[in-house]
């Protein structure tokens, strides 16, 4: 029983993936392989990781949290990582000496739970290949990221909130002389900034996910549209402890109009006490610095 990859586009993954597919089907506990995300959607470019999916017996599923990634890829992976074992899948990325990314997913038969881009290359049980043209549902465990929600305007209120705690903290960790930590603080504040800039821009909270290509693809293509000068606050220099003064106040002035904005939108108090409360004490800091 061959596999068919007809539908797939004319990049450098799919002739990799000719090469690896064929070896992977040649074991009888893989009962039906296919392709997910970017690839099953039509939108794959030449950087796209390959969604990759196996659906193997009950019995045989555990043997899959620790393959032989040098048979299972004809030699060609360099690394790889196990992302989570669970009760029904499980995830492993896999680097290979191509510099493709693999993203093998394995399923258990009597759990399969698609996703909404599935393509199948190759089934070996009849009853199973009717999954793929019913309709599907997506499953976290094996599915890049999860839709947006309406935000609650008490949720996104609570994370600027969260913001202004965070930023209180920096002038602690610069009087104790501890400058590298403030870059710590930052990155948190990046995350919160982003997901601001995002509900902003689309009408979604796609909520704290890991951070991830796939989770931070729809934020990141939605600041631009809101964001003012986003890269230029995202990606200032912290060299130095003026520098790291300068993006401090930068996030924060960000934060209070991206801020004010949501409040506006969502019918929600704006923390103006907490936000003068942290400004006044940055300023007495500053004084003395």
């Amino acid at each position: 029983m061959g596999l068919d990859f007809s539908f797939l586009p004319v990049l450098p993954q799919v002739e990799t993936l000719k090469r690896v597919a064929p070896e992977i089907w040649s074991n009888e506990e893989v009962r039906a392989i296919w392709i997910e995300g970017s690839f099953g959607q039509e939108t794959a470019d030449r950087y796209s990781d390959v969604d990759l999916r196996l659906a193997v017996p009950v019995a045989r599923f555990r043997k899959w949290e620790t393959p032989d990634f040098t048979a299972l890829f004809k030699g060609l992976c360099i690394a790889h990582q196990r992302l989570f074992p669970q009760e029904e899948a499980i995830l492993h990325h896999v680097l290979l000496e191509t510099g493709e990314m693999y993203d093998l997913g394995i399923q258990r038969i009597d759990r399969l739970a698609l996703h909404g881009t599935s393509r199948l290359l190759g089934c070996r049980d009849p009853a199973l290949a009717g999954s793929f043209t019913e309709p599907v549902t997506v499953s976290a465990a094996v599915s890049p990221g999860s839709p947006g929600t309406d935000p609650d305007p008490g949720t996104v209120g609570q994370l600027i909130v969260d913001f202004w705690i965070n930023s209180n903290k920096h002038r602690k960790v610069l009087y104790r002389g501890l400058d590298p930590m403030v870059i710590v603080g930052l990155q948190t504040e990046r995350a919160i900034l982003i997901r601001l800039w995002a509900i902003h821009a689309s009408g979604q909270d796609l909520g704290a996910a890991k951070p991830t290509i796939h989770t931070l693809t729809p934020q990141i293509r939605s600041i631009g549209k809101t964001g003012r000068n986003a890269l230029e606050v995202l990606g200032a220099p912290v060299r130095n402890r003026t520098e790291l003064k300068a993006l401090i106040e930068r996030h924060r002035d960000e934060v209070a109009r991206v801020g004010r904005s949501l409040a506006e939108q969502y019918t929600f108090a704006y923390p103006e006490v907490v936000e003068a409360t942290v400004r006044a004490g940055w300023e007495e800091f500053l004084s003395t610095d």
